[in-house]
């Protein structure tokens, strides 16, 4: 893997796992929120820190063969359309909060966007096992450093 590629996959891993993060911390501060207590926020953060490694562990395991059901799906794969064929003149426009880097046809393009459809099957699902277990771990770091 080239220099460029390899920074693009770090990133790409960088973003899969603060996307996680998240989503994750806002469900823990919603269930801390309901119990009114910051104790279950901890405990919603090292049982959700528990799951992200259990999934990157049962990611990994999909990856080397074992078959179970509804562990380690790949998502579909976006083809890859020019700027000025994507839009579809009769379609209502997005507001500019839903836009993302794909939304936009420049020359930082390439530098800024992130697809994961440069890489291979199993680069995808080294990316997914590793993004899902250091989410968890850094769950884990969080949990650890709130004090109650």
């Amino acid at each position: 893997m080239g220099s460029a590629l390899r920074r693009k996959y770090i990133r790409l891993i960088y973003a899969k796992v603060f996307r996680y993060l998240g989503i994750v911390l806002v469900l823990c501060a919603l269930i801390g929120g309901i119990a009114r207590s910051r104790m279950y926020f901890v405990f919603a953060l090292c049982a959700a820190g528990g799951v992200m490694v259990a999934w990157g562990w049962f990611t990994y395991l999909k990856a080397t063969g074992l078959k179970a059901p509804g562990f380690g799906q790949l998502p579909s794969e976006k083809k890859k359309v020019p700027y000025f064929l994507r839009k579809n003149k009769d379609t209502v426009r997005k507001p500019a909060f839903m836009m993302n880097g794909e939304d936009f046809d420049d020359d930082l393009n390439d530098a800024t966007s992130l697809s994961d459809g440069d890489f291979n099957e199993v680069q995808i699902r080294k990316m997914l096992v590793w993004s899902r277990i250091v989410c968890g771990l850094l769950l884990f770091l969080i949990s650890f450093i709130i004090k109650y």
